[in-house]
């Protein structure tokens, strides 16, 4: 595909924002009771001004109530999810987009806050209104008010399975605190868990202006309740999927089933079953690819109009490449630029989409390429100095409009604390909590300070240093408190959950402190450490004994590198386990038909 320039890309941006907004209101019944709950959902919350909205919602309620009660059972269904995802939605920081979007840069001023009519707790009247529109509808069908409790019920505990919460005794209680058999006060439970967040703060503060930093789901579920406390981004890798499928196994098979069906008949299952290895192989690849796909499509979708709204700057979900090509640039460009293609014809319009690509010379080589396309791109498996420093000077010339390079710093972290241990060096351990924060400190330095300065003078809206894989250490969350003011920081739900426990206070831009001098000399008794940290600019203070770069001849020793291998292995072996669920998932459908 030839190359598309960034302003066009922004151009067709706005003419897709501009149709939407124009679009009638009348249109949100019809999607309603459609169950486009999405697209529903995004026409009012971020295509209505704030008081358009008040008026709209009002008819909406009126139109409701005329309609709900001889309604397919469908039909009322879908109501009652959009009045529940509605109310939820209005009493969380989405609203904010629609206010402050065009801002959302450190030097620019925005307002955070949501304009028109406010109730109780500062909790939007229209809030409220599908609130109380929820709680007259479900008295009148509570039967169907019944099944949404399920509905709640359900999802609530596997949220809760994400976020770390395994006892099943705790997880219940939770969900007796917030009230699941009752919607109305479910949803009150929620504003209220929207409103204490942190990051939700911290989000605020983006859209002021106050901090360069966005925040962004880390995993490939519950991305609905990330961005109602502040996310805007969306990361997924085989490892991630895999992850959600094992922890929510009822609901994917059902989901991964419909995608099956969808793709093939019974007959193409059965000889693709019976046939050679090979084939069969090939067969379940194909349908990994198409399953990755889909879960990034409907991604996409609850992203859309986040990434409208700031023009492409935020909304994104990044999905990456098999990672089984990690030195094979050509099979990386080929399949990034498929899979976009595919994206671009799903989404009618450019794809909010980030491919991740793997930090390696052959990954170098496929990010300048796509970037130079106009096609975005997260760089993952980034561990240090030499990585991203040569990365974002590859990338730094390209069409995209932004670009990630994702240093993974608690995979960092941990492999430097247990050769700091295995060595017995006095503080070690805690020491290695610093090591990735350390690191991009330095990264984050030398990428946007100017040339005078002794940086790369890089655009950090378009090439953005983005702090991933966090790690909790007994209530410290430095990848968080010490890393605001980089461009991006994805977040767990375990760490958001532990994160948000209670109130914190933090520096916005923390990332322009120093680290301790005392804990950098301790880090550097670690070699893994030092190849992550050191730079020619350096001296011999920090040196590795072997200094590793993204040069071609560097290869093999870049894959063989320590963090890089281990989580490399760590996605092939996720890529691999997807293919293996997905073949028993397709044993069992020829089992159902033949039972």
């Amino acid at each position: 595909m030839s190359a598309v320039p960034a302003q066009e890309q922004r151009e067709q941006i706005r003419a897709e924002r501009e149709r939407k907004q124009r679009e009638p209101v009348e249109l949100l019944l019809e999607r309603v009771r459609a169950g486009e709950i999405e697209e529903a959902s995004g026409q009012a919350l971020f295509r209505w001004s704030p008081d358009e909205r008040e008026r709209n919602l009002q008819t909406f309620a009126t139109q409701v109530a005329g309609v709900f009660d001889g309604a397919s059972v469908a039909e009322q269904r879908s109501i009652l999810r959009f009045c529940l995802k509605l109310a939820l939605d209005l009493g969380s920081f989405l609203p904010a987009w629609r206010a402050g979007g065009q801002a959302g840069q450190a030097g620019q001023t925005g307002q955070a806050g949501q304009t028109g009519q406010t109730g109780q707790a500062g909790i939007p009247e229209s809030a409220q209104r599908m609130q109380a529109l929820l709680g007259e509808l479900t008295r009148q069908r509570p039967e169907r008010g019944a099944e949404l409790a399920e509905r709640i019920g359900s999802e609530l505990l596997s949220r809760l399975g994400a976020e770390g919460v395994g006892d099943a005794g705790d997880a219940a209680r939770i969900a007796e605190q917030v009230r699941v058999d009752e919607p109305g006060e479910h949803i009150a439970a929620m504003w209220d868990e929207y409103r204490d967040s942190n990051l939700r703060r911290i989000a605020e503060a983006y859209l002021r202006g106050e901090t360069r930093t966005a925040l962004g789901n880390d995993y490939a579920a519950f991305l609905e309740h990330a961005l109602r406390v502040g996310a805007c981004s969306q990361t997924t890798n085989p490892v991630l999927i895999k992850v959600a499928w094992d922890t929510d196994p009822t609901g994917w098979n059902r989901r991964i089933d419909t995608i099956i069906r969808e793709q093939h008949g019974e007959e193409a299952i059965r000889r693709a079953l019976t046939g050679p290895e090979n084939e069969r192989d090939k067969f379940i690849r194909r349908l990994n690819s198409v399953i990755t796909t889909e879960v990034v499509e409907h991604n996409c979708r609850m992203l859309r109009d986040i990434f409208l709204v700031t023009e492409g700057r935020e909304g994104q979900v990044n999905l990456q490449v098999s990672p089984e090509h990690y030195a094979d640039s050509d099979a990386m460009v080929k399949q990034a630029t498929e899979v976009y293609a595919d994206l671009q014809r799903r989404l009618h319009g450019v794809p909010n989409v980030l491919i991740k690509i793997p930090a390696t010379p052959a990954g170098k080589q496929a990010a300048a390429e796509l970037t130079e396309r106009g096609i975005g791109v997260t760089l993952t498996l980034t561990f240090s100095m030499f990585q991203a420093t040569e990365l974002a000077d590859a990338i730094r010339g390209g069409t995209a409009l932004v670009s990630n390079i994702a240093l993974m710093n608690g995979r960092l972290a941990y492999p430097v604390r247990d050769e700091l241990s295995d060595a017995g060096v006095p503080g070690g351990v805690e020491a290695a909590r610093w090591a990735g924060v350390a690191v991009a400190r330095k990264v984050c330095h030398s990428l946007y300070r100017s040339a005078g300065e002794g940086g790369l003078g890089i655009d950090p809206s378009r090439v953005r240093l983005l702090i991933a894989s966090l790690r909790d250490y007994d209530d410290w969350f430095p990848d968080i408190t010490e890393m605001l003011g980089v461009p991006g920081i994805t977040v767990f739900p375990n760490v958001r959950r532990a994160f948000d426990a209670r109130p914190r206070e933090f520096d916005l831009n923390a990332v322009q402190g120093a680290t301790p001098a005392e804990v950098v000399e301790t880090l550097c008794a670690s070699e893994l450490f030092r190849q992550a940290w050191w730079s020619p600019a350096d001296g011999t203070f920090g040196r590795p004994e072997n200094p590793l770069s993204l040069a071609q001849s560097d290869a093999s020793r870049v894959a063989s590198w320590v963090p890089v291998k281990a989580t490399l292995d760590q996605f092939i072996e996720g890529y691999r386990s997807m293919n293996a669920m997905i073949g028993e998932r397709l044993q069992r459908l020829t089992q159902e038909r033949t039972e």
